[in-house]
């Protein structure tokens, strides 16, 4: 840990079921190797009172090391799968609170996603066991699913290849519908019928399976002054383009894969908050709602955007980042104070993280070794031609070293290597 980070609490006690684990595929040029056991990170699981409604405990500091990357690569038979949502928990097979801590890889979203597949599986084996990650976040391009009917076989076949090399460490995967980095067309601002298409084609494929997760749709981005969370619930024609809402996102879904799947729904204003979600409840099983809270740096502002929420409804921040360029109002403020205080919230509210992403320029420096980036001093922000090589580089998943760059990977591997497993 750096000087300037706070210690977070102590790990609480967990057990899970063993969940047998998969056989998986291998692909040349990553230097990771694990036993030929290995099982996943485990999810924190914390004693679930009665109902649900124990009181969340506070983070407090400790004097335990975090332990090593070489912890995350150890077989780890203590693994839940999820069951059902309760209150505002998800909720394991063995009746206990499950706190996801993962890891966005989003090569298939980019349109030359073949040259990135080998990219996407080094950043899915690092994040599973240097990172501690015990779920991967896969961005999906509906465009790309949808190119040839019903389906494009090809481009499936590369979903069920990263998905199933998740699985075979026994991980969880969330698959998310990002519609951001196609080109060609003007990206959907929220959902529409290629949507409800989309998860058609995708839910039935996993269909019952716990460990498979439905983020509906990336980072819903229509403003409509005074309407936005209704359209965000129920859909609306504007401009001429018919939007469909979360909650027959929902219906499809259940529809195509049945109750078992969980399924989020990230908040408006590109997720950045679920202010008025309490409003606008989601019907049907086991729907929890995320938030992308970048940019939040104050117990104010988290609590406004999702700790209330948090309070009576599942709740997964389940993409977060801190980087040295401008994307989402990233860089300005010094990390290594608030950040550890942002964790010590998501940890007093019992609330995992997911983050963005294993590149270089962002959480690593490089995808050779996945060395993560670090605060030297005061922090920096990237200006000029380093900038636009960094965020060149993160926008194309690209493997170019950015040893200059500072950010929070430290600290964030630091937090899954504490938390993520016992």
């Amino acid at each position: 840990m750096t000087g300037n980070q706070a210690r977070p609490a102590a790990p609480f006690a967990k057990t899970s079921p063993f969940f047998p684990r998969r056989a998986g595929r291998r692909r040349a040029g990553l230097s990771l190797r694990r036993p030929a056991l290995t099982l996943v990170t485990g999810l924190l699981v914390l004693a679930a009172g009665a109902g649900c409604t124990a009181a969340h405990p506070a983070a407090s500091p400790s004097a335990a090391p975090p332990p090593t990357a070489a912890h995350c690569s150890a077989p780890d038979p203590a693994n839940p799968v999820f069951s059902h949502t309760s209150g505002n928990h998800l909720i394991s097979t063995r009746g206990q609170v499950m706190m996801p801590y993962g890891v966005t890889v989003f090569g298939l979203a980019l349109r030359d996603w073949r040259a990135k597949e080998a990219q996407d599986d080094r950043q899915i084996r690092a994040a599973i066991t240097l990172w501690c990650a015990n779920y991967i976040r896969l961005q999906v391009a509906p465009a790309g699913l949808l190119s040839a009917t019903p389906d494009d076989a090809a481009y499936l076949a590369a979903v069920r290849s990263e998905v199933q090399l998740a699985l075979s460490y026994d991980g969880n995967v969330i698959l998310t519908a990002q519609t951001e980095k196609w080109p060609g067309r003007q990206p959907a601002r929220n959902p529409t019928q290629q949507t409800i298409r989309f998860w058609r084609v995708l839910a039935p494929v996993y269909a019952h399976n716990p460990r498979v997760w439905f983020d509906l749709f990336n980072e819903p981005r229509l403003r409509t002054a005074g309407r936005m969370w209704d359209v965000w619930q129920n859909g609306a024609t504007i401009g001429g383009v018919r939007y469909v809402g979360m909650q027959q996102l929902v219906s499809a879904v259940r529809a195509a894969a049945g109750d078992t799947n969980l399924i989020l729904a990230e908040g408006p204003l590109a997720a950045q908050t679920l202010s008025e979600v309490g409003s606008h409840r989601l019907t049907g099983a086991n729907v929890a709602y995320a938030v992308h809270p970048y940019g939040q740096r104050t117990p104010a502002e988290w609590a406004r955007h999702f700790g209330q929420a948090a309070a009576t409804l599942p709740v997964v921040a389940d993409e977060w980042s801190y980087s040295p360029f401008a994307r989402h109002h990233l860089c300005g403020a010094n990390p290594a104070g608030w950040v550890p205080e942002f964790f010590a919230y998501l940890r007093s509210r019992q609330l995992g993280l997911g983050v963005w992403g294993l590149v270089p320029g962002v959480l690593v420096t490089s995808t050779v070794t996945f060395m993560p980036t670090r605060i030297t001093g005061t922090f920096t922000c990237l200006h000029g031609a380093a900038a636009g090589t960094a965020l060149a580089n993160a926008a194309q998943n690209g493997s170019r070293a950015i040893p200059q760059a500072q950010g929070v990977g430290q600290l964030v591997q630091q937090y899954f290597l504490r938390y993520a497993r016992a």
